[in-house]
């Protein structure tokens, strides 16, 4: 009799010891299921974070087929025939063509380092000569202000093909003004030629 109940005893004793190993192990996969969902969590976050251009920085365009429709159209849209605009239309056409119509200043919705360079160009025309007031540097500048500040991102996406336009125009006429100075353009067959590569130029400039 006293071998039974000592035997009760002892299955029991295994019973509470194999339901505490089993409570414990199972508390023990629930913390790590814890943990693995917050890193899980906290990974998604941070591909979040580089996926979307208002948050972080990125080197991805998210805007490519509305900046190549958007530039196209803008080119369009702003030149008449006369002599002087059909050449900067053409320059504008090459340059982007030659670029594929990928952007040459921003990236999204904000300004990269060959931007930064070509204001700092602007900023230092008197050096070389010109006048800084004649490349657009306050449009410019409140057409960042523009692109930023808008909460709508078709307004700062016209913002934006705005500020590249200009800016490609702005860098065109320095270049051509650092070749022959501020007055009308030379005729001589070297400049000619200096003008029929200038997208080109550009383009291996930045």
């Amino acid at each position: 009799m006293s071998t039974i109940t000592a035997d009760r005893v002892d299955s029991k004793m295994q019973e509470k010891v194999w339901f505490s190993v089993i409570k414990n192990s199972i508390s023990f996969l629930i913390l790590i299921l814890k943990y693995s969902l917050l890193l899980v969590l906290l990974l998604f976050l941070a591909g979040h974070e580089r996926a979307n251009p208002k948050i972080g920085n990125t080197s991805i365009e998210f805007y490519n087929a509305d900046f190549r429709h958007g530039i196209l159209l803008a080119i369009d849209n702003t030149f008449s025939d006369t002599n002087n605009e059909s050449l900067e239309k053409d320059f504008m056409y090459r340059f982007y063509s030659e670029r594929q119509l990928q952007p040459a200043w921003t990236l999204n919705f904000e300004t990269i380092h060959s931007y930064n360079e070509l204001m700092h160009l602007f900023e230092s025309a008197e050096e070389y000569g010109l006048f800084s007031s004649v490349y657009d540097m306050d449009h410019l500048k409140q057409t960042y202000n523009k692109m930023q500040n808008s909460s709508d991102d078709r307004e700062k996406l016209n913002a934006r093909i705005l500020l590249e336009k200009t800016s490609t125009l702005a860098a065109f006429r320095f270049m051509i003004h650092l070749a022959s100075g501020l007055g009308d353009y030379d005729t001589s067959m070297v400049f000619r030629s200096f003008l029929n590569d200038l997208p080109l130029y550009l383009n291996h400039q930045i």
